[in-house]
């Protein structure tokens, strides 16, 4: 590895996830410690450099809520050995919610990095799943639930949104098991595997579907009222022009402008977010 990427003295550690073909690895080195995303099985050659497209647009841009990769010594950012593709990319120690006491800063901390990425809408490549299969696959999954009844008139109103014509950059599958803290506090969402340009209504509709609704179709309001709060407040204010490439202004899509939070704020009226 030390031929291919800029490192010395490396030693690998723990396999940190391991599915069917694909592996992480933490590494230690002299340079500091990085995680190897390993795939035995990839694709084509030819598509290695689109496999992590989405991390090199946001690193070129600064965005915080994402991993950093580390690039070869040819400037790629992945790699073959063999028959296998490796990307380098930043070790990001703790969990995103590490105690309870953590939890609720942690949903409204993923709440302001997911409206922050949702302000990029200059990114080409489209989200991975077709919305159409996303909706098909998530009414399957309802099927002889307790909550099957709200859960599809839910999902009816869920596909209207997704053809709202704000689109923007999303990550997809925000929960707490995509998302890791760096030692300084920062939330870093990982798994951008299907992250792409699409509905921005999906980034929302995923944390519900998986979090936010129980199985009894209860919902837990604090996790999900802080998760509205940390997005609304970017939205509403001028935080996004702090990027290189500031991202656009849009309404809230949570909330649409003017909605009161569990904190006691409230985003800009819809009238006063459009014209910044």
């Amino acid at each position: 590895m030390a031929r291919l990427w800029p490192l010395s003295g490396i030693s690998m550690g723990p396999v940190a996830q391991s599915f069917p073909t694909r592996r992480v690895v933490r590494i230690d080195s002299d340079q500091g410690s990085f995680v190897a995303k390993i795939d035995d099985a990839p694709g084509p050659a030819e598509n290695d450099e689109t496999l992590l497209r989405v991390l090199s647009f946001l690193n070129g841009r600064q965005f915080p809520h994402a991993p950093l990769l580390l690039r070869t010594r040819t400037d790629t950012s992945v790699a073959r050995i063999g028959d296998s593709t490796i990307a380098v990319m930043e070790f990001i120690p703790l969990a995103v919610v590490e105690s309870e006491e953590l939890r609720a800063s942690g949903w409204k901390d993923l709440g302001r990095a997911s409206a922050q990425l949702n302000g990029y809408t200059d990114y080409p490549q489209p989200f991975a799943i077709p919305v159409d299969r996303a909706l098909r696959e998530l009414a399957e999954r309802a099927k002889g639930q307790p909550f099957e009844q709200p859960f599809m008139e839910a999902l009816t109103r869920a596909a209207a949104l997704t053809e709202a014509k704000q689109t923007s950059l999303i990550h997809g599958e925000i929960n707490e098991a995509n998302a890791r803290r760096r030692a300084d506090g920062s939330v870093v969402f990982v798994d951008w595997d299907q992250a792409g340009t699409g509905p921005t209504a999906l980034e929302y509709g995923y944390p519900l579907i998986t979090t936010f609704i129980s199985t009894t179709w209860s919902s837990t309001p604090p996790q999900q009222g802080l998760f509205t709060t940390g997005t609304c407040q970017v939205v509403a204010s001028s935080s996004r022009r702090n990027f290189s490439t500031p991202p656009s202004s849009t309404l809230c899509a949570t909330c649409g402008g003017a909605t009161p939070h569990s904190d006691g704020s409230a985003s800009d009226t819809p009238s006063q977010a459009s014209t910044r």
